[in-house]
């Protein structure tokens, strides 16, 4: 990863941890983290550090939101866990992309997040709940949807922000545009 592409994956970072960390109050779920995780995917060579950086910062905001308040950690949360593993892979099978491609992959993590971390809350939660059935699922969902609206702006506008950046700012470069073979020498070149 070249020094601009790492500085953008951190800075993408800190707008995903800082208004955790701070507790601001945003509105519900309006975070940077699915973006992160799309980024990481498209961008970050390994794919298990793709995969750690998004989790690692959810984890230690989870550890310091844990310590401060008692609610950094829940029975359903790695059902969240999972989610942004999978957002990360959409972002590995999406790469380097434009601006409907950043809109479309946000509008899809922010889905992906959607059902899989209400999936979680449903399979877990006590019998009283939600009923373990079909229509105890749907009443999930819908009772999940004033949750969404944070998390479809979240990832929808940090998509596009950085996705943007990777693709308009020079010398940011994805995985897939810096080759993996050493440069070949061309014959007499090096004969002066």
């Amino acid at each position: 990863m070249n020094k601009p592409l790492q500085l953008l994956v951190l800075s993408a970072c800190l707008i995903a941890v800082i208004p955790r960390l701070l507790s601001m109050p945003f509105e519900w779920n309006l975070s940077a983290l699915g973006a992160l995780a799309l980024l990481c995917g498209a961008t970050v060579q390994p794919r298990w550090l793709a995969l750690l950086i998004p989790l690692g910062c959810r984890f230690l905001t989870d550890c310091w939101l844990e310590a401060r308040t008692g609610h950094g950690f829940y029975n359903s949360m790695l059902f969240d866990y999972a989610a942004y593993g999978l957002i990360c892979l959409l972002g590995c099978s999406v790469g380097r992309v434009g601006p409907l491609g950043s809109l479309l992959s946000g509008i899809g993590s922010a889905i992906l997040f959607f059902v899989v971390s209400n999936f979680g809350v449903w399979i877990l939660a006590s019998d009283h709940y939600y009923a373990r059935d079909l229509s105890g699922l749907l009443n999930c969902y819908t009772a999940a949807v004033p949750f969404a609206r944070g998390t479809f702006l979240g990832d929808i506008a940090f998509s596009l922000i950085f996705f943007g950046l990777l693709n308009y700012l020079p010398g940011l470069q994805t995985r897939s545009a810096v080759s993996e073979e050493p440069a070949m020498e061309t014959p007499g070149a090096s004969e002066s």
